[in-house]
């Protein structure tokens, strides 16, 4: 069911995914965010949990998982970023002299669990065996587009994970670490789903009819 809220008080942040905000930017759809993180720490892997996080110390964060009937428009991605000349440390962000270590030509992507390592957009290119910090990969279609690749709409509920895929895309490649502490990758997937039937608080009750009384 979607928590929807009015256009006038969509924010700069992104929609709150964990429980399931939207906003009927158009007439008849509603338009959803899931924003989330994977952490990266100094073991390699190919493969990372996304979660989608509540912000409530009480409530436990989500798998990052699209509902069944969801048109999905975009997914982006975004490696953690280096710290600052002013900044001693932030959570979350790449620690200080750290290094986002890789395979020279694999494949950094936000993936289905069905598609995985063969989906081949929107992917980030380790070059000299490293990750650029703060580097980013959006694939995104306008309204007047078709759906291509990993945009399309979905028949089942689907997991998405972070993948590293060797250079071609057709299996694991060898994966991705912080050569120190830990940092975060932020992953993103808006779409779209049709919005239920209109109900009378929504459209205004029906005038009580006019009876005249016999003369």
């Amino acid at each position: 069911m979607p928590n929807r809220i009015d256009p006038a008080n969509v924010s700069q942040q992104p929609l709150y995914g964990w429980a399931m905000q939207s906003a009927m930017l158009e007439k008849g759809l509603d338009t959803y965010q899931f924003a989330g993180w994977a952490k990266l720490d100094t073991t390699l892997r190919n493969e990372i949990e996304i979660v989608l996080p509540s912000h409530q110390r009480r409530k436990a964060d989500k798998p990052f998982t699209i509902p069944s009937g969801a048109t999905i428009y975009r997914i982006g991605l975004r490696l953690p970023r280096a710290l600052r000349a002013d900044e001693d440390t932030k959570y979350g962000i790449l620690p200080k002299g750290a290094t986002i270590i890789g395979t020279t030509g694999e494949n950094l992507k936000v993936a289905s669990t069905t598609a995985a390592h063969t989906a081949t957009s929107p992917a980030i290119v380790a070059a000299s065996n490293s990750y650029l910090p703060n580097a980013s990969a959006v694939l995104c279609i306008n309204e007047w587009q078709a759906l291509t690749g990993q945009l399309q709409t979905l028949g089942a509920d689907t997991t998405y994970k972070i993948y590293c895929s060797n250079a071609g895309n057709t299996a694991a490649g060898n994966g991705i670490r912080v050569s120190s502490g830990e940092a975060y990758v932020i992953a993103e997937i808006c779409f779209k789903m049709a919005a239920e039937a209109l109900d009378f608080e929504r459209t205004g009750y029906p005038y009580t009819p006019f009876t005249q009384s016999a003369i």
